[in-house]
């Protein structure tokens, strides 16, 4: 069965707590077929910044749902939490949209089973397919 290592386990608790639900339970339910990662959760300004020098990202912080702002309303409640995760397909090809899909569906069926608001960055924007986040 799959399972996150310690790096996407360290990555997913940076997250709100309704991302670490649905990811969660997404890789404890996955098909044998189906294994992903968790590559980012919160980022620093540093790592906002570079991201979208390197065009990873269209805002700078702290306008991005990977970075908590105490200021914002949204990270009120859970003021270390970021409102966005990336999750990826292992092991990783970003070229394999299929992957992503079937990764896609399968996240999205746990969301609206357990009733989060979580969006997918495909969906959004049509790029960026490793990107969720949270409706909030």
């Amino acid at each position: 069965m799959p399972h996150f290592g310690p790096s996407s386990t360290e990555r997913l608790a940076t997250c709100h707590p309704d991302i670490q639900l649905v990811m969660n339970l997404a890789i404890k339910e996955a098909p044998d077929d189906l294994d992903f990662s968790i590559v980012c959760g919160r980022r620093s300004k540093t790592a906002q910044n570079k991201a979208y020098d390197e065009g990873n990202s269209h805002l700078k912080w702290p306008h991005g749902k990977h970075n908590v702002d105490p200021d914002h309303p949204r990270d009120i409640e859970y003021p270390t939490a970021s409102h966005a995760a990336d999750a990826v397909p292992y092991p990783v090809d970003w070229e394999h949209m299929g992957r992503f899909r079937k990764l896609a569906d399968h996240i999205k069926a746990i969301a609206k089973r357990e009733g989060v608001d979580l969006r997918w960055g495909w969906d959004l924007w049509q790029w960026d397919p490793a990107h969720w986040q949270l409706g909030k």
